[in-house]
């Protein structure tokens, strides 16, 4: 009999397919042969267990993003790209704790975060994205009883004296 399951517990499957030899072509011509891998995250949880995402700290910090130029590149099947560029921006560094007894996806949180400028006035931020989260962060799994930090970027010119922030579930999810 296996112990009883206290709280989730995730696996990383992968599966690989194997080359095969191909017979050698008696004529001219070409062999393709597509190999293909993939993971799959399995995630066992217990009945009745949540997730309990608590924010620890955070602060003000700056990180490197990727941004649109406004110009366009021109590549030579006729299709345009938008052209990109590194800026160094302010970020909000938040460090998360998993107090539940269910993992959780930073991206399926919303983290409210506000603060106060240098002459004391309230600044409150704007939600971001399921796809700004996961544009910038690399590793979205949180388990039971750890911890995680990552950094969002905040408005350019943000000058905040200090921040704080609660993280709630995401509404739909």
């Amino acid at each position: 009999m296996l112990p009883e399951l206290t709280s989730s517990k995730s696996y990383f499957v992968t599966v690989k397919q194997v080359p095969v030899a191909l017979d050698p072509l008696e004529s001219g011509g070409a062999r393709l042969q597509v190999i293909f891998a993939f993971d799959a995250a399995v995630h066992v949880v217990p009945r009745g267990a949540k997730a309990d995402p608590q924010a620890v700290s955070v602060s003000l910090d700056e990180m490197s993003i990727r941004v649109e130029t406004g110009e366009f590149e021109t590549k030579s099947d006729g299709s345009r790209v938008a052209v990109t560029e590194e800026k160094t921006v302010p970020a909000a560094t938040i460090t998360m704790r998993n107090d539940g007894t269910k993992y959780f996806y930073v991206q399926d949180q919303v983290y409210d975060v506000s603060g106060t400028d240098a002459s004391g006035q309230a600044i409150d931020f704007p939600e971001w994205t399921t796809q700004e989260i996961l544009s910038v962060v690399p590793v979205v799994l949180v388990q039971p009883g750890a911890s995680r930090t990552i950094k969002l970027p905040l408005p350019e010119g943000t000058d905040a004296k200090n921040l704080s922030v609660t993280i709630k579930q995401r509404e739909g999810l």
